[in-house]
């Protein structure tokens, strides 16, 4: 029973809108703390470091597993073809 709510629970789209409203919640108040402490706080070069900084870690992710999928999608088509390739032949 309980395997059944979790699963429904984590595969609900509501799970998904709580952590994303969760998020900009925690950031925006993390920013109003911030703003409160210091009266010169930039909000735009603020925001803008952010996403150059999400930017960047997002294409050296991309970069570091797209050689491991490239292999594995080659791989996989190869066997894809091979078994083709070998029902054609026995077939005969």
């Amino acid at each position: 029973m309980f395997v059944k709510i979790k699963n429904k629970v984590m595969g609900s789209k509501l799970l998904k809108k709580v952590m994303v409203v969760s998020g900009i919640i925690s950031m925006v108040s993390a920013t109003a703390v911030t703003a409160s402490a210091d009266s010169t706080f930039n909000v735009t070069g603020v925001m803008t470091s952010s996403f150059q900084t999400l930017v960047t870690d997002l294409l050296a992710m991309i970069a570091a597993l797209l050689p491991i999928g490239l292999t594995v999608l080659g791989a996989s088509i190869a066997i894809a073809f091979g078994i083709r390739w070998f029902k054609k032949i026995t077939k005969g």
